[in-house]
């Protein structure tokens, strides 16, 4: 396996293991613990994800018609 892989692992693993936390040990802390300062609102928990999709989709969007125009001026 690469390193640029094994990168991406670790990162989707630190990711996954954050947002977990997040999720479920920060909403039964009280909001003067320290740990709650290294979490963003709840709020972005919600809305981060939508703006994530709507840029990956419109990603994909970009790529399918540039490569049909692609197409389009070969034929």
């Amino acid at each position: 396996m690469s390193i640029i892989g094994l990168g991406f692992i670790g990162a989707a693993a630190l990711i996954f293991v954050y947002c977990s936390v997040w999720i479920f040990a920060t909403p039964f802390l009280p909001a003067q613990n320290p740990i709650q300062k290294f979490f963003l609102p709840i709020s972005v928990l919600t809305i981060g994800p939508h703006i994530l999709l709507l840029v990956a989709l419109l990603g994909v969007a970009a790529f399918l018609v540039k490569s049909n125009a692609d197409k389009k001026k070969k034929n």
